[in-house]
């Protein structure tokens, strides 16, 4: 996973990327994007 502090900081807005593990090796994995709100 990885997250962006400054979109957190700024917009109270967590954004975090995330990919699954692949079931075989060099098998294409599709990125996804999670946001989440703070109660800034």
């Amino acid at each position: 996973m990885l997250g962006d502090p400054g979109r957190w900081k700024r917009y109270g807005v967590l954004s975090v990327m995330v990919q699954e593990s692949p079931r075989r090796a060099h098998e294409a994995i599709a990125l996804r994007i999670r946001d989440f709100r703070g109660s800034h």
